[in-house]
């Protein structure tokens, strides 16, 4: 791994989650809210992307895509929850 590349990365990655969030959510920062919004993200990067990625590399299987898919809803859904809980204060 290289770390610096993997922790850019993460804070690009929570900088805009939190400010596409923030605006997403019209001051209403609950916890159904939170994760109703981690699950869509995860569903756009899990299957969206993960399908265009199938269609296009044979590196993975269809079932590690789906495995993918799934732990990006996860991730994303508890991002959510500590966004709203963040958000919430």
């Amino acid at each position: 791994m290289i770390l610096w590349a993997v922790t850019v990365g993460c804070v690009i990655m929570a900088y805009l989650f939190s400010t596409i969030y923030e605006g997403w959510s019209k001051d209403e920062y609950s916890l159904s809210n939170g994760i109703r919004f981690g699950v869509l993200i995860g569903l756009f990067f899990g299957a969206g992307i993960g399908l265009v990625m199938y269609g296009t590399e044979f590196r993975m299987t269809h079932t590690a895509h789906i495995i993918d898919a799934l732990f990006w809803v996860v991730t994303y859904s508890i991002a959510g929850i500590m966004a709203s809980a963040v958000y919430k204060r």
